[in-house]
């Protein structure tokens, strides 16, 4: 009886390993898809289908290369750049009150996995890249996690002037145009 307790307890321990395994597996495997299915490979007219909006459900606006657009009453953006004709999404966010960080690291942390370790001034380079110098210092931070999830996506948690930000940054396209 010892004996078929003893293999009971490992059988038992193994198959709660390989479940916390595939788990962490299936975690760090999430690729970047915002809302209603948007991906990098999204262009402008499929996000705004996704997204079912007509032209009366956002603004539009250009600024040193790239196009943001804002979706009315829903405090989410998208932004793209031109790279070599054509409008390519370098970031996606959306905006919530300061009070929701906590509620969103405990579902983010869920969805990703433990936060990986990077640094608050990889944003501020990205975010003073598309809104120009200075659009965020260090110092106006109060809260900072990131996720570096399977497809290279740079997903960000951050607080700033009252309000918190999810966002999902395509680095290469905002750093180096492709």
């Amino acid at each position: 009886m010892n004996t078929r307790n003893a293999i009971y307890r490992k059988t038992t321990a193994f198959a709660l390993a390989l479940v916390l395994l595939l788990c962490a597996t299936a975690t760090g495997s999430a690729a970047f898809s915002f809302r209603g299915g948007v991906t990098w490979d999204t262009t402008v007219d499929q996000m705004l289908a996704a997204e079912g909006l007509s032209e009366a459900d956002y603004n539009q606006k250009e600024l040193g290369g790239y196009t943001f657009f804002y979706l009315k009453g829903k405090n989410v953006y998208y932004v793209y750049r031109n790279v070599s004709g054509t409008d390519m999404l370098v970031q996606a966010y959306t905006v919530l009150s300061a009070e929701a960080y906590a509620a969103k690291l405990e579902t983010l942390t869920a969805q990703f996995g433990a936060p990986a370790d990077i640094e608050a001034d990889t944003i501020i380079t990205l975010m003073d890249t598309i809104y120009g110098s200075g659009s965020v210092t260090a110092g106006e931070l109060t809260a900072f996690t990131a996720w570096r999830l399977a497809d290279g996506t740079l997903a960000a948690l951050f607080a700033t002037g009252g309000a918190a930000y999810m966002a999902y940054f395509h680095e290469q396209r905002i750093l180096n145009g492709e």
